[in-house]
C-alpha cells in the first residue's frame, strides 16, 4: 500500500514537473505525455522495480480516468454539428494515430 502510494505520488510530481518544462519550453518534445513516461520508463529500469509493482499505484489513476472519460460524452453531444462537420478530418487523424501506434507498437 505505501509502495503504490510512492509510485502514485512520484509519477504525478514527475507529470508536473514535466508540464513547468514544457511550459517554459513550448518544444513538442517536452510535452508531459512523451517525458512522463520516459522518465518512470527509465526509473523502472534503474532501480529494478517491477511493473507489476510500479501499477498497484498506477491502478488509482486508471479508476479516476474511467468516470473523467465517459464525462468528454456531454461536450461531445452538445458540439456534435462541429464534430459533424469536420468528420473528415477527425477520421483521418485517428486513422494515422491507429496507424502509427500499431507501427510503433511492432
Amino acid at each position: 500500500m505505501l509502495n503504490a502510494l510512492l509510485f502514485f505520488g512520484l509519477t504525478v510530481a514527475v507529470y508536473l514537473l514535466a508540464k513547468r518544462i514544457y511550459a517554459s519550453t513550448g518544444k513538442v518534445y517536452t510535452s508531459p505525455l512523451i517525458i512522463t513516461p520516459v522518465i518512470m520508463i527509465v526509473f523502472l529500469l534503474i532501480t529494478g522495480i517491477t511493473y507489476d509493482s510500479y501499477n498497484a499505484g498506477g491502478k488509482w489513476l486508471t479508476d479516476l480516468l474511467q468516470p473523467a472519460t465517459m464525462a468528454f460524452a456531454i461536450p461531445l453531444h452538445k458540439n456534435f454539428k462541429v464534430l459533424k462537420k469536420h468528420a473528415a478530418e477527425i477520421a483521418a487523424g485517428v486513422l494515422s494515430g491507429t496507424i502509427t501506434a500499431v507501427i510503433s507498437s511492432i
